[in-house]
């Protein structure tokens, strides 16, 4: 029994050794591993502002020799953001606006609502900082609300 027990006791002592030897080369790993994630966020980081540098100095060559189409494909084929412009966008859209009046009739209710309104039809007006036109404004409907 008490060669049993040593055999027991030295192969305890053979798996913490194990044990500490295998846990310091996972730190090990642990270490490279956090090491070689800074380099490659570093790289990567540096390959972004590289494409950043050889982008613009393409737009601002392309704008000296007039060659802004030519030079945006190259732009794209290389996976590069090509020069930015100004564009008009025309949206369409319908909406409804709704408002609560004091009034003696359906017909002066919706004249008082139509005065309050910032703007009429076929002109521009602002909204929300936006610059719309509209082409129409008509009465839908008018509900007595009581």
């Amino acid at each position: 029994m008490e060669g049993d027990r040593d055999q027991f006791l030295e192969r305890i002592d053979r798996l913490n050794v194990e044990y500490a030897d295998r846990h310091a080369r996972v730190q090990a790993l642990e270490r490279t591993l956090h090491e070689t994630e800074g380099r490659m966020h570093t790289a990567l980081r540096q390959l972004d502002e590289f494409k950043t540098r050889v982008r613009d100095r393409m737009i601002r060559e392309a704008e000296q020799r007039q060659w802004c189409r030519e030079f945006d494909d190259i732009l794209i084929e290389f996976g590069l953001e090509p020069r930015g412009g100004e564009f008009d966008v025309v949206l369409r859209f319908e909406g409804t606006f709704s408002r609560t009046v004091q009034a003696r009739n359906a017909e002066y209710a919706a004249q008082l609502v139509h005065e309050e309104l910032p703007f009429s039809e076929g002109q521009f007006c602002r909204l929300n900082g936006v610059e719309v036109y509209l082409d129409s404004v008509s009465t839908d409907s008018v509900d007595r609300q009581d």
